[in-house]
């Protein structure tokens, strides 16, 4: 099923989904635009008047049979503005045998990606596309092949990809680099806990998230006289090309350079010591850690833990990740320094806390105890706007966000209602998440002048639904954790937590259900919401999905009525 609510976003997503890099999407999609203006069912503008046709009428007497001179009319047709007969002739063909109309914008996409595999010359420019105008010229000269090709022609249609770049791969940019920097030991333990449970893991010395593909096959059955090993390089050879490979520091840098899971990508998605973060070895990173300490009985979440030449997360309820070839030879989670029915325990010798995040100052026992130990507060930064705590809803007034509490720049957001999700004694001391309809995009650390009181009260606890308000269920999929699913519905972890019985908070299961509290009943029909969608007053995208769900409509009899009034 293609994913958007445009057929520019549809194109997009799908191309994008093919592994193109965005100036080949951008590329190609402009040379679609010039064509057909990315209707499926365009029909060559001369051929209106000749056959006396419309694009709707001509598509539907192709699909039911009265018009049976489809392939030999010589009339340009859909995306590509398909006109030779052969052409003509697979693309029938291919849509018959898929049940779809002539006019399917999915068929044709498939088709035209089915096409493409035919010009390896042109596929190899477009998988290397170092720019829009590269991309887009060698699909005109090469693919579309009109009867101009002069400089006038590559100049417009690289425009046209120009603007599909402009508005889309920038977006993607911003939203990966805030989605995937980690800033703060509750995300560290959070993104360690999402890659032990929801991710095909394996041991591999040296390798800091790379998918286990033919070519780092190669590259890390040779890095390491430990790969070497033939028991080792074995268990590399037989892994699935979803199996991403760690060691127990690379774990750790793996995900502070950004890995993603992403397996189109050589490390997962992750960088290259970025991020403020050098590539070390186990013991050296300890030495680098701030409140060293051998007490388990006084630890945060999110702090690593170490003992001689191994190292590991604790994140929480006395649990931490590691990536070791002990017991399940991948990355997995363990009982620190004490004993959990259900899991392997290992006694770490010291903890610490990571110089390259912030921590909250709350601390824990691994054993459990009732009575958790805290240090002094600290003092929060004085301001004009007053002083907000985590849970309180306030309204943004700024235009950035930073990716951590101290960053000297950060990119543009908009402004409206979000929610404090976390303090520091920082230069940017709040960071914030947009309230699903406020208005705002922040999702970041922002300053303490930029914000006002908007409802600075502690967030009532949690009840079951009542009258007039119904609870949404939502099903836990790979990648999520309860602070990703709380952002998406306007709340927090910790009411998520309480009010589903969540024990700790930092681990939940795909498939798990998570009861959201307190949605609005509908009170629009799906026509009129609908139409709404169509004016873009719900967004685009995820954002759109996420909003109706939480809103209480159902998404996808929504997207239905859309599709349908379009």
């Amino acid at each position: 099923m293609l994913k958007g609510t445009t057929n520019e976003e549809r194109i997009w997503n799908f191309l994008t989904c093919k592994g193109l890099n965005s100036f080949a999407v951008a590329g190609l999609m402009g040379n679609l635009y010039a064509e057909s203006g990315l209707q499926p069912n365009n029909l060559q503008n001369s051929y209106e008047k000749s056959l006396g046709m419309t694009d709707a009428e001509y598509t539907a007497a192709v699909d039911n049979g009265s018009y049976s001179n489809f392939i030999k009319d010589s009339a340009g047709y859909g995306l590509a503005q398909w006109t030779y007969w052969s052409r003509k002739q697979s693309l029938l063909n291919y849509v018959k045998k898929a049940g779809k109309s002539i006019g399917d914008l999915e068929a044709q996409l498939c088709f035209l990606w089915q096409e493409l595999q035919g010009y390896s010359a042109l596929m190899k420019t477009l998988r290397n596309a170092k720019s829009v105008r590269e991309a887009s010229t060698a699909v005109l000269l090469q693919y579309e092949r009109p009867a101009n090709q002069g400089e006038s022609v590559q100049a417009a249609r690289a425009s046209y990809g120009q603007r599909y770049y402009d508005k889309y791969a920038k977006t993607e940019k911003e939203e990966t680099s805030m989605s995937t920097k980690i800033t703060t030991g509750a995300q560290l333990a959070e993104k360690a806990i999402n890659v032990a449970k929801n991710y095909k893991t394996l041991y591999v010395m040296g390798c800091f998230g790379a998918p286990m593909n033919a070519a780092n096959k190669v590259r890390y059955t040779k890095n390491h006289s430990y790969n070497k090993d033939a028991t080792r390089t074995k268990m590399i050879n037989a892994a699935s090309a979803d199996t991403f490979g760690f060691d127990c520091v690379c774990l750790i840098k793996g995900l502070l350079w950004g890995w993603c899971g992403d397996t189109s990508k050589t490390y997962g998605g992750a960088g290259y010591a970025i991020n403020g973060v050098p590539d070390i070895g186990a013991d050296t990173m300890i030495t680098k850690c701030k409140d060293i300490s051998t007490d388990f009985s006084r630890i945060e979440v999110g702090e690593v833990v170490w003992m001689q030449g191994h190292i590991g997360i604790y994140v929480g309820g006395g649990l931490a990740v590691e990536c070791t070839p002990k017991w399940a030879n991948k990355v997995q989670i363990t009982a620190c320094n004490c004993s959990k029915s259900g899991y392997n325990t290992r006694n770490w010798t010291k903890h610490g806390k990571l110089p390259y995040i912030s921590y909250t100052g709350k601390y824990e026992s691994v054993n459990g105890d009732t009575t958790t130990v805290k240090p002094s507060e600290p003092s929060q930064p004085t301001n004009t706007t007053g002083n907000f705590k985590v849970g309180d809803i306030v309204e943004f007034t700024g235009t950035k966000h930073y990716a951590n509490a101290n960053a000297a720049i950060g990119p543009a957001c908009k402004p409206g209602k979000a929610k404090v999700t976390a303090t520091y004694k920082g230069k940017h001391p709040y960071h914030l998440v947009a309230v699903s309809g406020g208005g705002s995009t922040v999702y970041g650390w922002v300053d303490a002048a930029d914000i006002k009181t908007e409802t600075a009260s502690t967030p009532a606890q949690p009840k079951p639904s009542t009258s007039g308000t119904s609870e949404t269920v939502y099903t836990v999929v790979r990648g999520d954790t309860l602070s990703s699913i709380a952002a998406k519905y306007g709340t927090t972890y910790q009411v998520l937590a309480q009010y589903n019985g969540i024990a700790n908070p930092n681990i939940i299961s795909v498939g798990q259900k998570i009861r959201i509290p307190g949605t609005t009943t509908p009170k629009k029909s799906i026509d009129e919401i609908a139409r709404e969608v169509i004016d873009g007053k719900w967004g685009n995208g995820a954002d759109r999905k996420n909003r109706l769900t939480a809103a209480g409509y159902d998404y996808a009899a929504v997207q239905s009525r859309v599709n349908k009034l379009l």
